[in-house]
């Protein structure tokens, strides 16, 4: 998976024509930052795992129903805030910064990817 998203990521930087900033409003880029945000963290599931954990080892968490569920919507809430505030400030400057630069951060990101999703794959 994580070598797709770096391919991908290669691709739509080699299709990128013009060079000009995107035209879209700034809410639909965000909208769709957060979903890839969103999307990454569910492929991550040592997330899951931890707050699993969290739930099963920590008692003072709370022995109710309701203060289990109110610890899990908060984890949420904040995991949400979190993912919503680095969508925003992507979808900012992406219209802002220079088109050189977005493209040598976007080689970068994408470099760094593919060799996790190389060392993952190689078993290193």
């Amino acid at each position: 998976m994580l070598l797709g998203i770096a391919l991908r990521g290669f691709a739509r930087i080699l299709l990128r024509s013009g060079g000009a900033a995107p035209s879209g409003p700034v809410p639909r880029a965000a909208l769709a930052t957060y979903a890839r945000f969103a999307a990454l963290t569910l492929l991550n599931p040592m997330t899951v795992i931890y707050f699993a954990a969290l739930m099963l080892g920590l008692p003072e968490i709370g022995d109710a129903a309701g203060e289990r569920a109110a610890f899990v919507v908060g984890a949420f809430a904040a995991s949400l805030s979190w993912q919503l505030l680095l969508a925003v400030i992507g979808a900012l400057a992406q219209r802002r910064l220079p088109t050189r630069f977005q493209v040598g951060v976007g080689l970068l990101g994408n470099l760094v990817i593919a060799a996790f999703a190389l060392r993952i794959g190689l078993g290193g």
